[in-house]
């Protein structure tokens, strides 16, 4: 048997490549899995009342659905509303929210599985003309199952409203 005598720098390459083609091949490894991105989708969205003036709050509601065995951070939702800007928002409210032991953190976190709902309420500062108007916005989200802790996600989504009795003067 003949003994293969290599350099520290190439015995270090070879371990480099390895673990290379290992986190490669191994998706879940390292926290993200390009086939089941999708955990959470949005399944409605209401900006309530529909017919306001402009200047006064609405209630923003996003009712979601996640992946069965998966979990959504409390405190991981962020949303941004990207037209018509500027605004002032509240807290988002997701209900109902479950305590559960994270193993990812080793902690007990805060979340929302399957169906759940997150209000906000939203206040337009800019006049807007009497007619109809899309709000957009981005949600963020972190979801998490047992087996994979996928990194923040956002959605892009939109909702019409109309404004009526504007006095814009």
């Amino acid at each position: 048997m003949q003994l293969i005598k290599i350099s520290s720098i190439q015995f270090v390459e070879k371990i480099f490549l390895f673990f290379s083609v290992f986190l490669f091949l191994c998706p879940q490894s390292h926290g993200q899995n390009e086939a089941d991105e999708n955990v959470l989708s949005i399944q409605s969205v209401s900006f309530l009342p529909t017919s306001w003036p402009s200047d006064k709050p609405r209630e923003l509601k996003i009712n979601l659905l996640l992946k069965p065995g998966f979990k959504a951070y409390v405190d991981k939702f962020k949303l941004t509303v990207l037209e018509p800007y500027p605004t002032n928002q509240s807290i988002l409210n997701p209900n109902p929210v479950h305590q559960f032991f994270d193993k990812y953190s080793k902690s007990n976190k805060y979340g929302v599985k399957e169906t759940s709902t997150i209000t906000s309420t939203i206040e337009i500062n800019q006049p807007l003309e009497n007619g109809s108007h899309k709000l957009v916005f981005e949600l963020n989200f972190q979801a998490c199952s047992e087996s994979v802790c996928y990194f923040p996600q956002t959605i892009k989504h939109d909702v019409e409203f109309l404004v009526q009795n504007n006095n814009l003067s």
